[in-house]
């Protein structure tokens, strides 16, 4: 049996219904709304990049692991930050690293370029699982490669620390844990941290820029986002003709 690990995808706050129907129509998935402007979904590692497809997203990440009852009532501040430095080293991230680096194939072989392009380009009778990618050159990621990342983290309810805070020490956790640069700006890979009361969860972000942005020829003042037009033509059931 392949290999499946956990997206999630943020999308366009009273939309999910829509991102759930896409998933369903074009990746055959049965996603379920994870929190308000999320929906989210487990998918082969081998079919990555069929994400690529999906119009009504913003962003997306592979879970590296999701995490109930981390932070305690009782815990102080510094043995919070302690908790969060040694979690990298506690968690499993072979299966959401072979995801990134799949996933960072595909945009590598194809110019980071949009569905609606590479359809453009490809030779006639060429369909989007016959693209010129080796999968089985893929080789697993280890502590000594030169990866620049950065770690960055959203948090909802009241806790000690700040969404910063929580950043840096995981972020600390795994340079220690990996060995790879911090680099704010020119990073190759993000680290995602989002913290709901005592919940956490750890992911690696797959898109560095949001997939809205995609086919927009010219920014004006009326210039609408097209997974906003995505959203609101499948909404309005619109029909050609």
């Amino acid at each position: 049996m392949a290999e499946t690990v956990k997206i999630v995808c943020s999308t366009i706050p009273g939309f999910e219904s829509v991102a759930l129907n896409e998933c369903k129509e074009k990746l055959n998935l049965d996603a379920k709304r994870d929190v308000r402007g999320r929906v989210a979904f487990n998918i082969e590692i081998e079919k990555v990049q069929d994400l690529a497809e999906l119009r009504s997203v913003h962003h997306y990440w592979v879970v590296v692991a999701d995490l109930e009852d981390f932070f305690k009532a009782d815990q102080s501040k510094e043995e919070i930050f302690a908790e969060l430095t040694k979690l990298p080293a506690e968690i499993d991230w072979t299966k959401a690293l072979e995801t990134w680096k799949r996933f960072r194939l595909f945009k590598q072989n194809n110019g980071g370029l949009d569905p609606v392009s590479r359809k453009r380009k490809q030779p006639d009778g060429e369909s989007k699982n016959d693209l010129n990618i080796d999968y089985n050159t893929i080789t697993p990621l280890t502590e000594r490669e030169n990866l620049r990342f950065r770690a960055t983290a959203t948090r909802t309810g009241t806790h000690v620390f700040s969404s910063m805070e929580s950043a840096c020490h995981l972020g600390g956790g795994v340079n220690d844990h990996f060995h790879w640069k911090v680099d704010l700006k020119n990073f190759d890979l993000e680290v995602v941290v989002y913290i709901v009361d005592n919940f956490i969860s750890v992911g690696i972000q797959l898109t560095k820029e949001s997939q809205s942005l995609r086919n927009i020829t010219h920014f004006g003042p009326t210039t609408l986002k097209p997974n906003i037009s995505y959203c609101l033509l499948k909404s309005s059931q619109a029909k050609p003709g």
